[in-house]
């Protein structure tokens, strides 16, 4: 698919929003409010619009590490200390309150639905609660194998798995159906301080203060990306909807977006002065903003085309000795079955050779459609097979048209004829391979040299 050309995202706004650093945002579903928290204890809703107006709102003095609407908009909760205040976000009202943990909660998640709620903690416990159309909650169970404090917390489109991640560098994945951890996922060498599901559900990203973002494939449990920020630890991450941007908050007052299609940095943002704690895209993708160390909330236009929203996935980047087992035994057996194309097609070839000599029967014959892999890099190639079968494999393409039956093979070959046939097959395809093999070495040399020239313009920036 063809992009089209689009502008650089922009930013649109800022606003002074807090004495203190701003730990937390989150839009309503429609996009029409912003609710952000900051380490004194306010909370403060922003209506969005022509004439901004503020409802603000402080409690205590507990840092307010998350507020989080429910998808429908219909409640704000909030944390404060061990405490999640509810309240309705369109008036000036009393909130209700309730315990949830023993120490203090880090992040606060609604499921899809919104019948749910879980909360992290650095109790180290996941506690999940059910909240109803009155208000109310309910405990429902807890998840306890962190061995660290709990950072975040992230459901899945579904609503079925649940991720988190903590002080004890690890990404785990929960199945909310039997309430067990399906896999702990190791590779950072630090606090893991975020993680984001992508849209297409199986897909993780996960942030840390080693200068590392990793993007995880839940299904087989193996890291497919790693992004190196290079300057600063990754405090808050989130895909935007298309899913091809990772927008990083960064501890030296960027923020990044990672094309992760491609695997590399497309845009780094600047505009803060402090350190950006925290970021949420709008629902519809449109409107990107972020929250700073000294209290300020920066709103950015995305300018993504609408050409490009469609569900994109991270692109597998990996090494040949860190590839999975079973995609080496598929290519392998790719190499197989265009060798055996092969062999078919020249046996094809001394058949009608025989029933031209002989004139016994005529026969017409299609062209042969071989399938061959998109990239068969040259070391990985298979010693050639001096078998000859009867039969191509099955997944081949091969396509007769015979006006009559094939007749029982003849006695007398052409061996002359077979052979050449043979040589100019395995010449053709050799030839195929080499070519395919500098192409990707090209590629490989160009990527290099892009990382090359952007670190040199970052470092001319900064």
């Amino acid at each position: 698919m063809l992009f089209c050309c689009q502008e650089d995202p922009i930013m649109e706004k800022h606003i002074q929003a807090h004495s203190s650093a701003v730990l937390s945002l989150s839009f309503n579903s429609d996009g029409s409010q912003l609710a952000s928290g900051c380490k004194h204890g306010s909370v403060k809703i922003w209506k969005l619009g022509e004439k901004w107006t503020c409802l603000a709102f402080k409690d205590d003095e507990s840092a307010v590490h998350c507020v989080r609407f429910t998808p429908c908009g219909r409640l704000l909760a909030s944390s404060s200390g061990s405490y999640v205040k509810l309240r309705i976000p369109d008036r000036q009202s009393d909130y209700w309150a309730f315990k949830a943990h023993s120490l203090t909660i880090r992040c606060i998640q609604f499921s899809p639905d919104g019948c749910n709620m879980a909360t992290c903690s650095d109790d180290r416990s996941i506690k999940v609660w059910a909240i109803n159309r009155f208000n109310k909650h309910k405990f429902l169970y807890s998840l306890t194998e962190h061995n660290n404090w709990v950072r975040y917390i992230t459901y899945s489109l579904d609503g079925d798995k649940l991720v988190s991640c903590g002080d004890d560098s690890l990404v785990k994945v929960w199945d909310l159906n039997t309430k067990s951890c399906m896999s702990s996922l190791e590779g950072h060498n630090g606090i893991v301080k975020c993680v984001n599901f992508h849209p297409n559900g199986y897909s993780v990203a996960s942030a840390s203060n080693d200068n590392t973002v990793r993007i995880w494939d839940i299904r087989k449990n193996k890291c497919v990306q790693v992004l190196n920020v290079v300057i600063g630890s990754v405090n808050c991450l989130q895909f935007h909807k298309t899913g091809k941007y990772l927008a990083c908050a960064v501890n030296d007052g960027t923020l990044k977006l990672f094309d992760v299609v491609d695997a590399r940095l497309a845009y780094t943002l600047h505009g803060h002065q402090g350190q950006v704690h925290c970021l949420e895209f709008s629902r519809d993708g449109n409107i990107l903003c972020s929250g700073d160390s000294i209290g300020k909330i920066l709103f950015w236009r995305t300018n993504f085309k609408q050409e490009s929203q469609r569900l994109l996935s991270p692109t597998v980047i990996l090494s040949q000795r860190d590839e999975w087992p079973e995609n080496r035994h598929k290519r392998h057996n790719i190499q197989i079955q265009k060798k055996d194309l092969a062999l078919s097609a020249e046996q094809k070839y001394r058949s009608s050779s025989r029933l031209r000599s002989s004139r016994s029967r005529s026969i017409e014959q299609s062209p042969v459609l071989v399938a061959t892999p998109k990239r068969l890099p040259r070391e990985h190639q298979p010693p050639r097979l001096h078998s000859r079968r009867s039969s191509p494999p099955k997944n081949s393409i091969i396509r007769t048209n015979h006006c009559q039956d094939s007749p029982k093979r003849s006695i007398g070959v052409d061996n002359q004829q077979s052979n050449q046939s043979i040589i100019k097959i395995e010449g053709a395809m050799q030839q195929m391979l080499e070519q395919m093999a500098l192409l990707t070495e090209t590629m490989t040399l160009m990527e290099k040299r892009l990382t090359r020239m952007e670190k040199k313009v970052y470092d001319s920036i900064g």
